[in-house]
């Protein structure tokens, strides 16, 4: 952990989880709750702490947990921005069970990985990213390429638009784009998570009239009693009163 940067001196910094004596290789930090750390160690290990800010923070063994994470590698901790309890962690190796997620904040995982079609290869899975607008659209960068599930890791499938037969050694958002760095290919980039819109709703303009003014502006269609649209706009043309409205749109 390290003070905040001053104009005068830099940051200083002080240990906040004694060492096991296996190298780090992933950490994680909850989005909007500094507090909620995950580590992940070489050998399998992953340590949770709900105090990371204190100045000795409790840290809680998990991979132990039933069923019992794999004693590999961790590529990679990602935790849910909408949902803090729930954490996926991925490991290397070339084997079947290489992606595993927690609901209850590590009191219990469950291998998502799947197999058959609908499964991932038994692969390295090197990093995972969750699309910001939807927690059950999931991305993965593997062995041979990037992976996705729209159902929160029950299947996945390969997409046909991105990096293929290549090692992805990292996916992250930039904003709504999805960017994978690739294993000496390059960087690939799609947009992947959709762009939140609200739907406005007119009313329908009958043929064989003058067309609306263009642009359209404030002004153009008057209130209407009980079903908030007038009989004609302003400029004269008529509309259709409620005609394929939503139920309780107006």
């Amino acid at each position: 952990a390290k003070t905040t940067d001053t104009d005068i001196v830099g940051p200083s910094w002080a240990s906040i989880k004694a060492s096991i004596f296996v190298p780090i290789s992933a950490i994680a930090v909850a989005p909007g709750n500094s507090d909620i750390i995950c580590v992940g160690h070489n050998n399998g290990d992953v340590y949770m702490t709900i105090n990371g800010t204190s100045v000795s923070p409790t840290w809680t063994q998990v991979d132990t947990n039933l069923p019992g994470l794999p004693n590999r590698y961790v590529t990679r901790i990602t935790i849910d921005q909408n949902d803090n309890n729930k954490v996926y962690v991925t490991f290397g190796g070339f084997s079947p069970d290489n992606v595993w997620v927690t609901t209850n904040g590590g009191t219990s995982w469950t291998d998502i990985t799947g197999t058959g079609l609908t499964g991932l290869p038994d692969l390295p899975v090197r990093s995972l990213v969750i699309n910001p607008t939807n927690s059950n659209w999931l991305y993965v960068g593997t062995e041979l390429g990037v992976f996705a599930s729209e159902d929160g890791g029950a299947t996945w499938g390969l997409p046909h638009d991105g990096p293929t037969n290549t090692s992805v050694d990292e996916l992250f958002w930039m904003n709504s784009t999805l960017v994978a760095a690739t294993h000496g290919r390059g960087l690939f980039k799609s947009g992947a998570a959709p762009v939140a819109t609200s739907t406005i709703y007119l009313p329908l303009v009958l043929k064989n009239y003058p067309p609306p003014p263009s642009p359209l502006v404030n002004g153009n269609f008057e209130s209407g009693s009980g079903v908030g649209w007038s009989e004609s706009s302003t400029h004269g043309w008529p509309i259709v009163i409620n005609s394929g409205f939503p139920s309780g749109v107006t």
